[in-house]
């Protein structure tokens, strides 16, 4: 009887050991991920202030006390071998980094959320981890380009030859997994990435391809901030098509031996081609519009601001292509009677100043002044 009651207590005692280490285990499981959600929510109230009001600045230390929370969120999932769940905080942690700029820290977050990811077999996150890891690439990228002034002997500016085949690679990973998924809002996301590395890249052919899905997909989806940002960016690679199309299109001293359909020394003015240069920007002022009634139609204050301004720029940038249109215009004119020596040298130099000055339009002012160091003051 004793050793019956005995065994009893012995039975009794390891039950409610092993009840009480696995209710401590839910406990610590079920408080990992309520900071996990509190940290993203914080990182949700964060990007909405932003959008609110524009200031970046004040709500900082939310997001300096949610990459606290994810750190130790990330190291209890760790402890606990959940994978996704760690994925997801490395995920959080990366966007916390990109907001300060740190692109090398937010490139190993979204390094180590892939893999953690991919252990679980947790697709979104493996497409949300590579979508952003292009992000932190391309943005690594762009801020080389601000910073390195490359200028050739005669002051024009020289187009940075960046690598950005990982940033391709990784999106493109994305974009697949999205579509296996069936997620239209991934798929959205995947797609907005993927053609800004493109458009960044140069190549706006398959930016432009890319881009135009990301708004279909956009509208199938109804989600009116995926909209929102799809007009952005079309808005930006229209206004990309115009400068590009503006500042390569124009009339050439010399006839290039491969092209004969260039327009150069004595041949006609071709009236079109300046055609596709104003047609582009008209499509971004109508894309900018569209993402200026969505974010006032969202009460986006801080957004609607920056859009505004945005669309004021854009309007004042149709002087761009106006100038350079009536440059070579006059200049095509001028090269054929210097080369012919049909005027002198002195001439010459007399008329091309008198072309500048007839075409340093009154819109040129409206320029923001970077625009005018940039480009402007070779010319004039």
């Amino acid at each position: 009887m004793i050793r019956k009651n005995s065994r009893k207590k012995i039975y009794t005692l390891v039950c409610f050991f092993v009840c009480a280490c696995r209710i401590e285990y839910t406990q610590a499981a079920n408080n990992s991920i309520n900071t996990q959600q509190i940290a993203i929510q914080r990182i949700e109230n964060y990007r909405n202030y932003v959008f609110r009001t524009g200031d970046f600045k004040s709500k900082l230390n939310e997001l300096h006390q949610a990459e606290k929370e994810l750190m130790d969120s990330y190291l209890s999932f760790m402890r606990e071998s959940n994978n996704a769940a760690a994925a997801l905080s490395q995920i959080e942690l990366g966007y916390i980094q990109r907001a300060s700029n740190n692109w090398e820290k937010a490139k190993i977050n979204y390094q180590q959320a892939y893999e953690l990811a991919k252990k679980a077999n947790h697709k979104e996150y493996q497409a949300k981890a590579r979508l952003n890891h292009a992000k932190a690439e391309q943005s690594a990228l762009d801020e080389i380009t601000r910073k390195t002034s490359a200028k050739d002997p005669s002051g024009s500016f020289l187009k940075l030859q960046l690598n950005s085949s990982i940033a391709k690679a990784y999106a493109q990973e994305a974009v697949q997994l999205a579509n296996e998924l069936n997620d239209p809002r991934l798929l959205y996301d995947a797609l907005e990435v993927q053609g800004n590395v493109f458009m960044k890249s140069g190549d706006l052919d398959a930016a432009s391809h890319i881009l135009e899905q990301a708004i279909s997909v956009a509208k199938a989806s109804a989600d009116e901030t995926r909209m929102l940002y799809a007009y952005m960016n079309h808005a930006d690679l229209n206004s990309e098509k115009a400068w590009t199309c503006m500042s390569t299109g124009g009339y050439l001293p010399n006839c290039p031996d491969n092209d004969p359909t260039a327009w150069c020394y004595d041949r006609p003015y071709p009236e079109k081609i300046y055609v596709s240069c104003y047609k582009a920007h008209e499509e971004a002022l109508s894309d900018s519009d569209e993402s200026l009634k969505l974010a006032r139609k969202m009460g986006l204050n801080g957004l609607e601001e920056l859009l505004e301004k945005q669309v004021e720029e854009l309007g004042n940038r149709k002087c761009n292509i106006q100038v350079f249109e009536c440059l070579n215009k006059n200049f095509a004119k001028l090269w054929p009677l210097i080369r012919s020596a049909k005027v002198s040298k002195q001439e010459g130099d007399e008329q091309f100043a008198r072309v500048r000055s007839e075409c340093k339009l009154a819109c040129v002012n409206k320029l923001p002044q970077g625009i005018m160091n940039e480009f402007f003051q070779h010319v004039f």
